[in-house]
């Protein structure tokens, strides 16, 4: 087990852990070449840029300025890339661990580069991931690898500890008003949670979060930009419920209602 069971039980407890350094550091070096390279040719693909038949109105709001102040993404790395499929793999071990499945699929990866305050920034508004996708179950996980070393001035990652528990508070609106995180909550949900926590990271560590747990990051107030990529996992058996998903890649064409995400795009080779 790439992971022991005291984290397995941190992770379901808080709805997020920092793990121990995983990845070698010939891979983080590669990782970060490749990074460098897709910030310069490589294109966002969610559906506030692409798609027809209503999907780009439904995700509009991924092209509003206030968006980019807070994190700009290049998409599926993996597929265009084949050297990162073996981080794939590795980090997918500790998504069977800590989802306690048979076997996951690979949802989406991504790119999230906060601009430093000479370029203009904004704090990450608190959300969960899960209501913005169109999903049917728990179980949806994201890993958080640090590219390089990431401060709690460059805006760290930051989690409002056993949230998960509260069920989906909605889909929160990212480029109103940034709203804090004790508005979301009823008063009985803070006999729940925890105080909001803040993970600075060393280049090639990572945290791993539930996609109910309430996270954010704040504002990146150093002269660099935060450099962070997310690999997201889903249990197999997850089931499409109907809507569009934010990533215009993922709106398979003639899938159906209920059926489950077995396109190859998703799949983790040699599991």
């Amino acid at each position: 087990m790439v992971v022991d069971e005291s984290l397995v039980s941190e992770f379901r407890r808080e709805g997020w852990v920092k793990l121990p350094r995983l990845i070698r550091d010939e891979q983080l070096t590669r990782l970060q070449e490749i990074y460098e390279i897709e910030e310069e040719n490589g294109s966002n693909t969610l559906s506030g840029e692409a798609g027809e038949g209503g999907v780009k109105e439904s995700f509009a709001y991924q092209t509003h300025p206030d968006m980019a102040k807070m994190w700009d993404n290049r998409i599926d790395l993996r597929l265009r890339w084949p050297e990162l499929q073996e981080v794939v793999r590795l980090y997918s071990k500790v998504a069977l661990a800590f989802i306690g499945c048979s076997e996951v699929l690979v949802f989406w990866d991504k790119t999230f580069t906060k601009p430093p305050a000479t370029e203009g920034t904004r704090q990450s508004v608190w959300h969960q991931d899960l209501p913005y996708n169109p999903i049917d179950r728990r179980g949806f996980l994201s890993v958080w690898i640090a590219v390089e070393d990431v401060s709690e001035e460059m805006g760290a990652m930051r989690f409002v500890p056993r949230s998960h528990r509260l069920g989906p508070l909605g889909r929160l609106d990212l480029v109103g008003r940034d709203h804090g995180w004790e508005e979301l909550l009823r008063l009985d949900d803070f006999e729940i949670v925890g105080q909001p926590v803040t993970q600075p990271l060393a280049a090639g560590e990572a945290t791993v979060h539930d996609g109910l747990t309430l996270h954010g990051a704040g504002e990146n107030r150093s002269e660099k930009p935060r450099r962070g990529w997310t690999i997201i996992y889903i249990p197999s058996d997850t089931r499409w419920t109907g809507g569009p998903h934010p990533h215009a890649e993922n709106n398979i064409p003639g899938m159906e209602l209920g059926d489950t995400w077995d396109a190859p795009r998703f799949r983790v080779a040699d599991q």
